[in-house]
């Protein structure tokens, strides 16, 4: 072995050796709080340590974190719908032409069948659909969504991400919501 070879040899064992420690040092530090764990007198205030197999607690900084890497391989499989994911929220958008709602129904079936197959419950009673169309024929009669059997609630507008999202894609619910909590807020 040259004398190059050694020395990125030397400089990658010294590397991953970093790591080891860390790791060494994290499982200490975990021992360190389990122990504080199970001397603090809980018992007190009617709480008792459990273990969490699923999911991640409530405003936990790491959720959005897990929920983007867990949830990575969950996309739209054709040009005309898209599902966009922020934090723990997600979105169907389906573009639904001549009148065919197809390609639209079917990714929510996808959907329904990706989260089946990845242990993942959809929430029905947060789910809402909005639909927006501006077309100037009659009014259509669109499909009632249903996830697992149960119907979705169609809604004429939503909030998301903390904007209000209406169904002619207006800013007055919007603005007017800001304008009530900004004189909420003075008073």
């Amino acid at each position: 072995m040259s004398k190059a070879d050694t020395s990125l040899a030397d400089e990658l064992n010294t590397f991953y050796a970093r790591f080891e420690a860390a790791a060494n040092n994290a499982n200490a530090k975990a021992n360190d709080i389990d122990n504080a764990k199970a001397n603090a007198n809980d018992c007190r205030l009617g709480l008792s340590p459990s273990l969490c197999h699923t999911g991640a607690p409530q405003g936990c900084v790491l959720s959005p974190l897990l929920y983007s890497l867990y949830t990575y391989d969950c996309v739209a499989p054709n040009n005309s719908t898209t599902i966009t994911k922020f934090a723990d929220d997600t979105v169907v958008v389906g573009l639904i032409s001549d009148n065919n709602e197809t390609a639209y129904l079917e990714e929510i079936r996808n959907l329904e069948n990706w989260c089946q197959r990845n242990n993942l419950l959809l929430n029905v009673s947060k789910t809402k659909e909005l639909i927006v169309d501006f077309s100037t024929k009659q009014e259509r009669n669109y499909q009632t969504l249903a996830i697992n059997e149960s119907p979705v609630e169609r809604v004429d507008s939503f909030r998301y991400l903390g904007v209000h999202i209406m169904q002619d894609l207006s800013w007055s619910c919007h603005i007017n919501t800001v304008v009530k909590k900004e004189t909420v807020e003075r008073l």
